[in-house]
């Protein structure tokens, strides 16, 4: 069984494997980029997903291949120079193992950042909204009535 990386999973709730993600700082625009995957792939393990079903599920702005990776980042962003990737690594305080950056072909294309972006998403993750609180709430106390159903029997 496939388990997400917990911080690409807050960002982007994605559940399959293989995928990468990117999120315009300037815009808060995101992209998605989906494996590629070989007509076989669905013989064994069932229908392949097109892009916009990604892109509906997931209610991201754009989706494509993980091998236009470069090919998009470059185009979105437009500039003459290399564009910064800020790339996730940082210490997880709960196992103290680090996260490992993204790594993708042709990386030497770009600039990376691997400071700024992990501290910065630890912080997001801790601050919780209205609607959060009253789910965990909620998650919370059907929890505690299922223990004490099961105490009672």
């Amino acid at each position: 069984m496939h388990r997400q990386e917990s911080y690409f999973a807050y960002l982007f709730g994605v559940k399959e494997p293989g995928f990468y993600g990117a999120i315009d700082i300037s815009t808060g625009k995101s992209i998605l980029f989906a494996p590629r995957l070989p007509a076989e792939y669905a013989v064994w393990l069932g229908e392949i997903k097109s892009l916009s079903y990604f892109k509906e599920t997931y209610m991201v702005n754009m989706v494509c291949y993980t091998d236009e990776i470069v090919e998009v980042l470059h185009a979105h962003h437009g500039g003459s120079e290399k564009p910064v990737l800020f790339l996730l690594h940082g210490q997880n305080t709960d196992s103290n193992n680090f996260s490992k950056p993204a790594e993708f072909k042709e990386m030497e294309k770009f600039e990376t950042d691997l400071s700024v972006l992990h501290p910065i998403l630890t912080e997001c993750r801790t601050i919780k909204s209205d609607a959060e609180l009253s789910l965990i709430q909620y998650a919370n106390d059907i929890s505690s009535e299922a223990h004490v159903e099961v105490m009672s029997c």
